[in-house]
């Protein structure tokens, strides 16, 4: 069991799993950005295409430098690499493909559905069977329509699980139960809205630390930022980091803001600890082996 202290040093909750994203030496960049960047394209692509365009011999700085051209000699080599930057335009062909193949994979759409023992069984929630065919058991039903609460229905939560495993060659299910008061039987807790659970594709870039002990997960850990507003029209004065990590009996959250101009948080602060009665960590970890990693491939 993890025991949290009220706060953990800023060097420390900043340190990442040793396998969370791999640094490529000639871009200076991880490949979770730079296999982001080449499926979307755009904007994205363009914020770092300094990185992704190799210069031309004659547009490298030190060639000039060491030939003892003069100053404009120098400035000429860097604005054509910055015009050919500008005229530069990609294509993201790739994302056509992957999800192509994504396609292909989900041409079953995934329903949670169960198959009744005998004619005229009778659930376990009380619920009666149907006398043959598909039954879609009452308090589990909404997933397949509403998977994530907020209209994603199973065959799109699947989509994102796929899509990450193709550009990441990981992907994670989260998955929520709602906290509310103990209700003793399945009809109490449907009542109260007790077993109304909800899944989630979350994406690899936010799951940043893990641990694994004797092959049992001990506890996933996730890192988003979000801006810091006055008033949701004003401008960001800041970011505000939140840490949480999910164990198999409680979720912890740590809080630090970050503010423009201002120095750096010393230590991130323990906001919040909910238990929970799941007995796992409420976070699926699925990972594909490098030969089927489509990104590393194409």
């Amino acid at each position: 069991m993890i025991t949290f202290t009220s706060e953990i040093k800023w060097a420390d909750i900043n340190r990442c799993h040793s396998e969370y994203d791999e640094e490529l030496p000639e871009l200076k960049l991880g490949k979770l950005t730079v296999h982001e960047d080449i499926f979307e394209g755009g904007s994205k692509f363009r914020a770092r295409i300094s990185r992704y365009l190799d210069k031309r011999l004659m547009e490298e700085d030190a060639v000039y430098f060491n030939a003892k051209s003069s100053g404009l000699a120098q400035q000429s080599s860097k604005s054509t690499f910055e015009r050919r930057m500008k005229i530069s335009r990609y294509t993201p062909v790739v994302a056509g493909k992957l999800e192509m193949l994504n396609s292909a994979t989900l041409q079953s759409q995934p329903r949670i559905t169960e198959m009744p023992s005998s004619a005229g069984a009778t659930g376990e929630d009380g619920a009666e069977m149907a006398l043959a065919g598909e039954v879609t058991p009452s308090y589990w039903h909404k997933l397949n329509d509403n998977a994530n609460g907020a209209g994603a229905d199973l065959t799109e939560i699947a989509q994102d699980l796929v899509r990450n495993f193709m550009i990441h060659g990981r992907a994670y299910l989260m998955l929520k139960f709602p906290q509310t008061t103990y209700a003793e039987t399945l009809a109490q807790q449907s009542e109260v809205g007790a077993i109304d659970a909800t899944m989630h594709s979350i994406s690899p870039k936010i799951v940043d630390d893990w641990l694994i002990k004797e092959g049992v997960l001990q506890y996933i850990r996730t890192h988003t930022t979000e801006d810091i507003r006055a008033n949701p029209w004003d401008e960001s004065t800041g970011t505000r980091h939140t840490w949480t990590y999910y164990t198999p009996t409680e979720t912890a959250a740590y809080e630090a803001e970050e503010m423009l101009g201002a120095p750096q948080p010393q230590a991130a602060v323990l906001r919040d600890v909910t238990p929970h009665d799941l007995g796992v960590v409420p976070i699926i970890p699925m990972r594909l082996p490098s030969s089927l990693w489509l990104m590393e491939r194409l």
